[in-house]
């Protein structure tokens, strides 16, 4: 991933696929589908962060810090509750995530596989 504060033309984008904006229009969200990433733009500034996905890390992080959060082709995204939720797919895992943008983190909302408890 690039490195975070970049400005819009030097950051690199892998296939942006979703799009949305939060709470204010000064930000755009992008699903950044091949750097396994979700990243803000401030169109104010004209700065690029990665709001969450490391596809270092091992585990989902379910109810944890969405930046610590191993994500697979993040694709649609769209706001929702006023701004404050992200909700995007997850494809190559065939599951629905979202991302609480005040609390910063990541939940899976729906997933497609069945578990056994």
């Amino acid at each position: 991933l690039t490195q975070d504060g970049l400005g819009v033309f030097q950051s690199r984008f892998r296939f942006p696929w979703g799009l949305a904006f939060g709470n204010s229009t000064d930000r755009l969200y992008v699903a950044d589908s091949s750097n396994d990433a979700v990243r803000m733009v401030s169109l104010a500034e004209g700065k690029v962060w990665r709001i969450a996905g490391d596809d270092t890390a091992p585990l989902d992080a379910d109810g944890g810090d969405a930046l610590l959060a191993h994500m697979r082709a993040p694709k649609e995204m769209v706001a929702a509750a006023g701004g404050r939720l992200l909700l995007f797919g997850e494809h190559d895992r065939q599951r629905l995530r979202e991302i609480d943008l005040d609390r910063r983190t990541i939940d899976t909302a729906v997933s497609s596989y069945a578990f056994d408890a």
